[in-house]
């Protein structure tokens, strides 16, 4: 590599790859983070409900209609009625009166729904772990810190595993979003999910491969043209 492919390098590398780096792939993660963040704290919300649901259930002294009585006049899924037909589908409920009905009246009705949310707020708390660190990782290589960028790809890939596990064993009754629609589930969910893992690894791989090339071969090569040039330079002047 000579002096003026190295130039070009490193001229493509400040105005193509550190502004993709920074505007568009941290900002990416940060908003899958946050979308997450947010997915995860609902399903907590949620399970803290049916756990309530399952309490009372199970404890309170009065008759089962006594017991749904009460129930409806607490906050307890209070705005259940205005849910998305997703949620409205999972829980097998069209009202807030029938999904507090069953809570009480079906045998383990609470415990499925409780585990199922269980497992989410896993999957989301996974996904959480693994957005953070791509951006770590994305921050080391806009910096060209090659060292930590190698070390946190090696934790990257090992939370990723992790995530691919979940989804293998839980891809059941799941969706992956694309766009502002859920339009992956289940078996395709798990597919989906797997390819995007993919991509982001190669583009981890690519980015890594590119940011070693620039400190170990662009940057000596702009030094050494620079040192040259001096030399010329500074000869030219005392002639």
């Amino acid at each position: 590599m000579n002096y003026e492919q190295a130039l070009k390098l490193k001229v493509l590398w400040v105005k193509k790859f550190r502004p993709n780096i920074k505007d568009d792939l941290i900002a990416q993660h940060k908003n899958i983070n946050n979308a997450n963040t947010a997915k995860m704290e609902s399903a907590r919300a949620r399970c803290a409900s049916f756990k309530c649901l399952k309490e009372m259930r199970d404890e309170s002294p009065f008759t089962k209609d006594e017991t749904i009585a009460s129930i409806m006049m607490s906050d307890v899924f209070r705005g259940y009625d205005t849910s998305p037909p997703a949620m409205k589908q999972m829980y097998d409920a069209e009202t807030r009166n029938e999904l507090l009905e069953k809570s009480i009246n079906e045998e383990d009705y609470c415990e499925k729904i409780i585990s199922h949310l269980e497992t989410s707020a896993e999957g989301l708390g996974l996904a959480i772990k693994q957005a953070k660190k791509e951006i770590v990782l994305l921050s080391y290589i806009y910096n060209l810190d090659m060292e930590n960028a190698n070390k946190h790809f090696e934790e990257w890939k090992k939370i990723s595993y992790l995530s691919q596990d979940w989804w293998e064993e839980n891809h059941n009754s799941r969706g992956v979003d694309i766009g502002d629609e859920e339009e992956h589930k289940n078996e395709n969910a798990y597919i989906e999910f797997m390819n995007r893992e993919k991509q982001i690894y190669q583009v981890f791989e690519k980015l890594l491969k590119i940011a070693k090339e620039q400190n170990d071969t662009v940057k000596p090569i702009l030094k050494a043209g620079k040192r040259m040039n001096k030399r010329k330079n500074g000869k030219k002047n005392r002639g």
